[in-house]
């Protein structure tokens, strides 16, 4: 489906946090969408089975009517052949002076007894051939029925069925295609993250490229103000050369320092790089230098530190 090309997560990587959440709106009614679009494909699906579970029942009781007079009904013989020898039976049991072997009773009940036997295996032997009758004569009156009745609706079983399969087929298509957008959704939270430290950075990025700016024009003031033969760095005391010192923040940029000359200082480059983002004292306590006298060399040059 088209959707899936539109939401491609490989891109959303250097997607904005903004742009993230327009994307994250869009996903959860597209989402939306889906579910309510299967809902009415299942309602549809529901309806079209109903036509099909109606015809079945109504072909079903017309055809059972149209071969009523096939189906086994009540058997008279047999029933007479089962209770006649026991009626007999009990009677001749109740009889004073009468024994089973009596000649007499014997004459009576012996025929009784080969035509019950004679009756159950004619019923035996006929009962499956009947059903299958029926059942053949049923089957044939019901698909005759059912092309009449889908005749009057002017459209047919299997049209329907093709209709039914197509539907399934589609929510089974909704289904990927939303599994496929909750993962993308779910994926979301962290894409969002990330964009929102992208955007951090570059802000701080560009802060301290304005800081740098800064720190050019302030270190061209400072070189101005320096002897070039008799100039030591404030924080070593070391006699070192002008023109390789380094415009330092006093109070690291990192922590929140301006790029101004009370904030500036022409150090070494060896300070410069040992020093980097840390504070004065922490600097001087590393290099085991003597703090306060660092802090009147800078207050000598200027420093309000």
């Amino acid at each position: 489906m088209a959707k899936r090309s539109r939401f491609n997560v490989g891109k959303y990587g250097a997607f904005p946090y903004g742009k993230l959440k327009i994307l994250e709106k869009e996903l959860d009614k597209e989402i939306d969408n889906i579910i309510d679009l299967k809902e009415n494909l299942e309602k549809k699906k529901e309806d079209l089975e109903l036509i099909i579970a109606k015809e079945i029942n109504y072909c079903r009781e017309e055809a059972k009517n149209n071969v009523k007079h096939l189906e086994r009904g009540f058997d008279f013989l047999l029933i007479v052949s089962l209770v006649l020898p026991n009626a007999a039976l009990i009677y001749f049991w109740t009889l004073p002076n009468v024994s089973f072997a009596n000649s007499w009773f014997l004459i009576i009940f012996s025929p009784m007894v080969s035509g019950f036997i004679d009756n159950i295996f004619s019923f035996l032997t006929t009962r499956d051939q009947d059903n299958e009758k029926y059942q053949k004569a049923l089957r044939r009156a019901q698909n005759r029925i059912a092309i009449n009745y889908y005749k009057k609706k002017r459209t047919s079983k299997k049209s329907i069925e093709k209709k039914i399969n197509n539907i399934f087929k589609e929510i089974i298509e909704l289904d990927k295609e939303e599994e496929f957008l909750s993962s993308v959704s779910q994926k979301l939270p962290d894409l969002q993250e990330k964009a929102k430290q992208r955007e951090r950075v570059a802000k701080i990025e560009a802060y301290e490229g304005r800081i740098r700016d800064g720190s050019k024009i302030v270190r061209k003031r400072l070189l101005k103000s320096v002897e070039y033969n008799n100039w030591n760095c404030p924080y070593c005391n070391r006699k070192k050369t002008p023109t390789k010192a380094v415009a330092d923040h006093i109070y690291p940029v990192s922590k929140g320092g301006l790029s101004t000359l009370q904030n500036m200082v022409l150090i070494c480059s060896n300070c410069n790089e040992k020093k980097s983002d840390l504070t004065l004292r922490i600097f001087c306590k590393q290099q085991n230098y003597n703090y306060n006298k660092v802090i009147d060399r800078l207050e000598e040059l200027g420093k309000d530190v």
